[in-house]
């Protein structure tokens, strides 16, 4: 589906968020900053030892971009 430009429309090019579990420190402040309060501690650990932020999947199409 394409606006009058040829161009996407806006539904079509959201943005998405893509948090890189390896490099992440666990602070939360993305989650802190997340105004539905979708970002969690993920269960895992990444290689430093920390327990990344994470987005499920299931609750990434309630994200405002």
């Amino acid at each position: 589906m394409t606006g009058r430009r040829g161009r996407p429309k806006k539904a079509e090019y959201m943005s998405r968020i893509i948090i890189d579990e390896e490099r992440c420190k666990g602070c939360l402040l993305c989650a802190s900053a997340c105004p539905k309060g979708l970002i969690r501690p993920s269960a895992r650990i990444n290689h430093q030892g920390y327990k990344a932020a994470e987005l499920p999947p299931e609750r990434m199409a309630e994200c405002v971009g």
